[in-house]
């Protein structure tokens, strides 16, 4: 999922003026200062909290009811499948079984991530 080039959703003419005016385009990982490690971190965080959201849906559940199953509050579910703080593996996981995962689910995520990531 890491590049080196400009995002393909970036405008060319958005590009050319940033461009224009001394700015550059870097990639994710360079903009944050980000080792290989810590980005295929942030990809499995994002990939598991985008099953969640997926498997609450499929198994017929409302971000009430995952919450009232982890013990947390709705806002925490939002939050999870949102993206809008940094939850991390230790949060994301059980709300991952909690929604219905399985083991091999969770497996093919990994797989997935990591094949998906250069060495």
């Amino acid at each position: 999922m890491t590049t080196d080039k400009a995002p393909a959703n970036l405008a060319d003419e958005t590009q050319q003026a940033i461009e224009a005016v001394g700015g550059r385009i870097v990639p994710l990982a360079e903009f944050f200062d980000l080792n290989e490690v810590q980005m295929r971190v942030i990809e499995l965080e994002i990939r598991v909290a985008e099953a969640i959201r997926r498997l609450r849906t499929e198994n017929g559940l409302t971000q009430a009811a995952l919450a009232k199953r982890l013990g947390v509050a709705r806002p925490r579910i939002a939050e999870i499948e949102g993206h809008k703080k940094h939850v991390s593996l230790d949060a994301l996981i059980p709300a991952f079984f909690a929604a219905g995962g399985t083991s091999r689910e969770l497996s093919e995520i990994i797989s997935a991530t990591d094949s998906c990531m250069q060495v």
